[in-house]
């Protein structure tokens, strides 16, 4: 679980510049916008891997605002991430 979580934290920074206008908290709200709506871990996994060559953004390089939009969407990917692995196959 404990890669997992780290798995999910460097895919929210790496989502975070997917979209050149938008902020890396806005990016990383629509990453978890996007993983919460799947039905499965193929879905979740396939939103994860599109972000995989976006590593630039560095955490501690964001805003207060933006670190707290970060934080926040993190923790509903987890959660979605945690339900939909628990989930009858």
């Amino acid at each position: 679980m404990k890669t997992l979580m780290g798995m999910l934290t460097a895919t929210l920074l790496l989502a975070a510049t997917a979209c050149g206008s938008s902020s890396p908290g806005d990016k990383a709200t629509d990453v978890a916008d996007q993983i919460c709506a799947c039905k499965d871990m193929t879905c979740a996994s396939k939103v994860l891997d599109s972000a995989k060559d976006l590593d630039k953004v560095k955490e501690k390089d964001l805003s207060k605002d933006e670190a707290a939009k970060f934080e926040k969407a993190g923790d509903r990917i987890r959660e979605c991430m945690t339900k939909l692995a628990a989930a009858p196959k």
